[in-house]
């Protein structure tokens, strides 16, 4: 069974939430929709300020179960780098979610007054701290890292718009589907059997941080870093996450994974061909 600590709070009364959502319903009016924000800041009575995402994709329940247990990790061993505490994640009937979380005052690393390679040590930090927790995840659970694991499937740049079609129970559940889908690759050399995928996967389980970008980190005023998104972490093959630090198309990801000792593999490069044939079509079975 999935851990208590994994199961998102809710410390939020309801009329806290209905104002949450008056001010979403203010902010729309005033081109919220239209500027591509997701996130803004809330005061309500006898609370700091409050940090909201705001989504529509119904993922919101499930990354905040993932930051929750990220969270009590980086509290428990009181290193960095450190997470938000979430407060509460809820939903209306027209389909917004809200993810409430503790505001932390400090800068994303896209901010021109963190230098390029100090950036890349902070993300790598990071990144390295989070894939040293796989030790207190079950070695029953593959995909994501939440109350929900069987329910919700993961988010990945392998997957046709970052997002798997279903939920994969297991590393060879993952390649079984792999390889159907390889079926359907021009060449002969790229179609592989379940069993080749498998060894191109490396390690069956790792925790691996699928979108490592500048936004999704931030420094506060003591210079410790934070991880400010999860929704794209999850337990997958090793090989994902050389894929999404060398074949995603992203400069600082791959100076991250190289911070990190990593290096393009060949395994990866492989898996690009059959991503393409995902990308171009529906998605079959992944």
């Amino acid at each position: 069974m999935v851990m208590n600590i994994w199961s998102t709070p809710s410390k939020l009364s309801e009329v806290e939430q209905a104002v949450i959502i008056n001010k979403l319903s203010e902010l729309q009016k005033s081109g919220y929709g239209h500027q591509g924000r997701h996130f803004f800041l809330i005061s309500l009575p006898n609370r700091p300020t409050l940090f909201v995402k705001h989504s529509v994709d119904g993922d919101a329940f499930t990354e905040a179960s993932t930051q929750t247990f990220f969270h009590a990790r980086s509290k428990a061993d009181g290193s960095t780098p450190r997470v938000a505490q979430v407060l509460d994640v809820f939903n209306t009937d027209e389909g917004d979610y809200f993810l409430v979380m503790e505001n932390v005052e400090g800068k994303t690393l896209d901010s021109p007054e963190i230098p390029l390679n100090q950036a890349v040590e902070y993300a790598a930090t990071a990144v390295q701290w989070l894939q040293a927790q796989l030790p207190s995840v079950p070695d029953t659970l593959f995909g994501r890292i939440s109350s929900y694991p069987k329910e919700i499937p993961v988010w990945h740049p392998f997957f046709k718009d970052h997002r798997a079609g279903r939920v994969f129970t297991d590393a060879s559940d993952l390649a079984a589907s792999i390889a159907q889908v390889s079926k359907c690759c021009r060449q002969k050399q790229d179609r592989l059997s379940a069993d080749e995928v498998l060894k191109l996967f490396g390690k069956p389980r790792q925790i691996c941080h699928g979108d490592i970008t500048l936004e999704n980190f931030l420094v506060d005023a003591d210079g410790v870093v934070w991880i400010v998104d999860f929704q794209h972490i999850s337990v997958l093959p090793e090989v994902f996450q050389s894929y999404a630090c060398f074949n995603n198309g992203g400069s600082f990801a791959a100076q991250v994974g190289k911070r990190l000792n990593q290096k393009p593999a060949s395994e990866a490069d492989s898996l690009v061909v059959i991503s393409g044939v995902v990308q171009a079509t529906f998605g079959g079975p992944l």
